[in-house]
This record gives C-alpha cells, sequence and structure tokens, in this order.
C-alpha cells in the first residue's frame, strides 16, 4: 500500500465546520486520507513519499452531481428520431412524469455493481 505525506499545504476539509487549515500536513494511506496535522507534526513513517505543496491548496475531489444516470429507463425509446423532436416529443414529456422511485430504480440499473 503506498502511503504519501503531504506537507505544507492549505488544506481544504468538507467536516461540518467546513474548515480551511493553513499550513497542514496530510497523510494517505492507500487510497484513504489517514490524517490531517499542523505542518511538521504529522507522525514519522519509515516507507512515505513526501510532496511539498507550499503555497498550494489540497481539496477534496469536485464531484459532478448531475448525471443522467436515471435515463437508464429510456435506452432505445425512440432513439430513431432527430434530437430535438426526440428531446421535445418523446424525452422531456416522459421525463417529466418521472416519479423518485423511477429515479432510484433507473439509478440503479445504470450502476456499475
Amino acid at each position: 500500500m503506498q502511503s504519501w505525506l503531504i506537507e505544507n499545504a492549505t488544506v481544504v476539509t468538507m467536516d461540518d465546520e467546513r474548515r480551511i487549515l493553513p499550513n497542514a500536513d496530510l497523510g494517505i494511506e492507500g487510497a484513504c486520507i489517514s490524517g490531517i496535522w499542523p505542518t511538521g507534526q504529522a507522525p514519522p513513517a519509515a516507507s512515505r513519499q513526501t510532496l511539498d505543496a507550499t503555497g498550494m491548496v489540497v481539496l477534496p475531489g469536485l464531484i459532478n452531481a448531475h448525471t443522467h444516470c436515471a435515463m437508464t429507463l429510456l435506452r432505445g425509446y425512440a432513439d430513431d428520431m432527430p434530437l430535438m423532436p426526440w428531446l421535445e416529443k418523446r424525452i422531456w414529456p416522459f421525463e417529466a412524469k418521472l416519479r423518485d422511485e423511477d429515479v432510484y430504480w433507473g439509478t440503479l440499473l445504470a450502476s456499475p455493481k
């Protein structure tokens, strides 16, 4: 498992207080954050790689919450039409009638697992 320490960064958190931590070190173990400490106070680790982030910001990955997963329910629906008539006459009227439960099941259908 790879281990990293990003040093001397400004860390933007997504904790309940949405804190911004200047002069912080952020530890990573594999794919998980292992800790955040004031610069220079991270516990030592023998095999850890370091990255100097002086003057840089570490922030959570940006997540695009706008998806079309639920539209898996419409696969093949009038797919022989040109785009705008397809949207205006088929897709948008269908979408207007979708319920929360429909979106849930369509999204579940699109999920890889």
